[in-house]
């Protein structure tokens, strides 16, 4: 229903000497319960394809450029961009452990496929996402990426428009044979002010990448406190989803290929190659998860036992 969600967090959380209920005659909740009535809020989105959390850790003036920088994007206007920070994880986080530390999170079934495109400093791609019997179609494009010969480009602008199906079917005619369709699954959550996304690749046994939204790559980022995270991956072009997919598309064997007809087979053979990739991946990763702890960015930090955990009166069963 709505192309994007920004949400600001309330001032009682994280700025509570500017919330008073003497200075708004809207406001009725005590701090504690605005709180409260905030993450539930946030809890209702969990799951948007573009839910932004704008928090109080910056001055008032900064918040609402921030916000407007976010609605910008949106709608393409040149502007101050945040950036995708990933993290490679040791493992995947199990349900149980999901629940206890966050008070909902969504999950989707996502097929990426990269479309040809005439400009080498634009990468398209088509998303199919879907959770139950609902499907989402969306085209992504990134404008001033660099060369596939080059590393990537520090911020590249997206474009992103929401299709109808039949949209999504004309578009995937266009699909890049270098490219091979990339299916993950999406686990979305909110968690210190931050919205996450788990990303865990299809065929892979332990290769899952987590993002968050952050102002720059150099920003203060303290990560979830249900993850085992190896190391910062932002600035690894071998773990994007547009390399594992050309690599995927590469690895395919003449013979498999020639012996594949039917759409079903192709799948199957796809999901084969993949998990080879995957596998691979894995194995370039495995050194550094037994070699030293997790070498994360100087900033990048895990929760602290003096800071808060989510209350556990807002622990909800998935619904």
């Amino acid at each position: 229903r709505y192309d994007a969600v920004v949400h600001l967090v309330t001032a009682a959380d994280g700025a509570a000497p500017f919330y008073s209920l003497a200075n708004n005659e809207s406001r009725t909740e005590s701090v504690e319960a605005a709180i409260e009535v905030d993450r539930r809020t946030l809890d209702c989105w969990t799951g948007h394809e573009h839910l932004y959390i704008v928090d109080n850790s910056c001055s008032f003036e900064e918040k609402i450029r921030r916000a407007v920088a976010r609605i910008s994007a949106l709608l393409g206007v040149p502007g101050p961009q945040a950036v995708t920070r990933k993290f490679l994880l040791q493992r995947l986080p199990r349900e149980e452990e999901l629940r206890r530390h966050v008070s909902r999170y969504e999950v989707f079934e996502v097929e990426s496929t990269y479309l040809c495109s005439p400009n080498e400093h634009e990468r398209c791609r088509v998303r199919r996402r879907q959770q139950g019997s609902n499907v989402s179609f969306q085209h992504q494009t990134w404008v001033g990426v660099e060369g596939s010969d080059q590393k990537a480009a520090a911020s590249p602008t997206l474009i992103e428009r929401t299709l109808t199906g039949r949209e999504y079917l004309v578009l995937l005619k266009q699909a890049d044979p270098a490219c091979a369709s990339i299916k993950k699954t999406l686990t979305c959550f909110s968690w210190g002010n931050s919205y996450w996304e788990l990303n865990s690749f299809h065929g892979a046994r332990h290769v899952a990448i987590l993002e968050v939204e952050a102002e720059s790559r150099d920003a203060p980022i303290s990560l979830p406190p249900v993850v085992d995270a190896i190391r910062e991956v932002t600035a690894e072009p071998h773990y994007d989803s547009h390399a594992i997919s050309r690599r995927v598309a590469q690895t395919a064997a003449p013979d498999e290929l020639v012996a594949t007809r039917a759409p079903s087979s192709h799948a199957q053979l796809q999901e084969r190659v993949a998990a080879r990739v995957l596998a691979a991946v894995e194995t370039e990763a495995l050194p550094s998860m037994h070699a030293s702890p997790p070498a994360l960015s100087p900033r990048a930090r895990l929760r602290t036992p003096s800071e808060p955990a989510i209350p556990e009166e807002l622990h909800d069963e998935r619904g």
